[in-house]
């Protein structure tokens, strides 16, 4: 009787063995990225928390699936509410796209002299095997001369743009808002004048940036540099207490503004008029921790790759320990019954 109790306890000590592997596996599924966002406005005017106006407006968003990505874009918006008139905006949720605008000579006999376009915007989101991505751009005039195929002119006016891509990995978004874009000729080639004017840009990879003034690549009064922290103090020290307050040039983690004016106390009776400001966030894809030899060792951080590839860590390790783990259990626990077995023979 004593060896027939020895080798139920034989058997049953190892059959746990082999259900404790299954669940290594679940341990490879990797957290998703965050869904990624990113928005930007070229001018906004808001009143007791409220949007009144808005110019240039951009969103965008994607997530792990077409129905949490979307695009928004408002040339001009009055009110809280999106446009509902499809000549100065539009949105898109799921794949699809959408454009439109209140005036654009694209598509008429125009085109071998340029483009004209007022309130010109498009919307996007297109899934394929990388992911999910998302665009939107918005502009209150832009205007394009290039008689010929030689580009003469190219004039924007309170323009933003916003992206945002998802993956399995990471999800990624950015965005840039600019007061006035101003060509003339073909700087590229050192012939012309390339002139920005109040930019703001900010991702979720990079950070936030912006600056007052960009002659042909030479940036001026920068979130980062002297003259840009001097504007910054000229425009904190012009202000009349509960009336006017001013900020410029501004950057802090994901966000950046290029003008600020609080107008009132910022309460309820308050306005706040903001010119170029860019936001965007996202993220990686974490993996749980790994549980190796009874310790729990801290995922790996995900390397930067500049395709939405799978990382190669955790997802791709842990099925095969998992598949090792449970061979040997299973072997295990045959052992054990094998034991058990010839300890009951020996019994009897």
């Amino acid at each position: 009787m004593r060896v027939r109790r020895l080798g139920n306890i034989i058997g049953v000590g190892f059959l746990p063995a082999v259900f404790s592997a299954a669940p290594l596996s679940a341990l490879a599924q990797t957290t998703p990225p965050p869904p990624a966002e990113a928005e930007a406005y070229a001018a906004q005017l808001q009143a007791g928390g409220q949007q009144v106006v808005a110019v240039g407006h951009t969103q965008a968003t994607a997530g792990p699936d077409a129905g949490s990505s979307a695009a928004h874009a408002g040339a001009i918006e009055i009110g809280p509410e999106p446009p509902g008139d499809a000549h100065v905006g539009g949105s898109q949720t799921g794949s699809g796209g959408a454009k439109g605008s209140t005036f654009d000579t694209a598509g008429t006999g125009f085109d071998q002299l340029g483009r004209v376009a007022l309130t010109p915007w498009f919307v996007l989101m297109a899934e394929d095997g990388t992911g999910r991505h998302s665009r939107a751009h918005a502009a209150l005039l832009e205007l394009v001369l290039n008689p010929g195929g030689n580009k003469v002119l190219d004039v924007r006016l309170l323009t933003s743009d916003s992206a945002a891509d998802h993956s399995s990995s990471k999800s990624t978004a950015a965005s840039s808002a600019d007061g006035v874009v101003l060509i003339l000729g073909d700087p590229a080639n050192g012939q012309g004048l390339e002139l920005w004017v109040l930019h703001s840009e900010a991702s979720s990879e990079a950070g936030a940036s912006g600056y007052l003034l960009n002659v042909n690549g030479n940036k001026l009064a920068t979130t980062s540099d002297q003259l840009g922290a001097g504007l910054r103090q000229l425009c904190a020290a012009i202000q009349i207490p509960n009336a006017l307050k001013l900020a410029c040039v501004q950057a802090s983690g994901g966000a950046a503004e290029a003008f600020q004016a609080l107008l009132g106390d910022g309460g309820a009776r308050g306005a706040l008029v903001d010119v170029a400001r860019a936001e965007g966030s996202g993220g990686a894809a974490s993996a749980p921790p790994q549980v190796l030899g009874g310790e729990v060792a801290p995922p790996p951080a995900p390397a930067p790759a500049p395709a939405p590839t799978p990382p190669a860590v955790a997802g791709a390790e842990l099925p095969r320990t998992g598949a090792v783990l449970g061979a040997v259990a299973g072997l295990l626990a045959a052992l054990g019954l094998a034991i058990r077995a010839r300890l009951c023979r020996m019994s009897d």
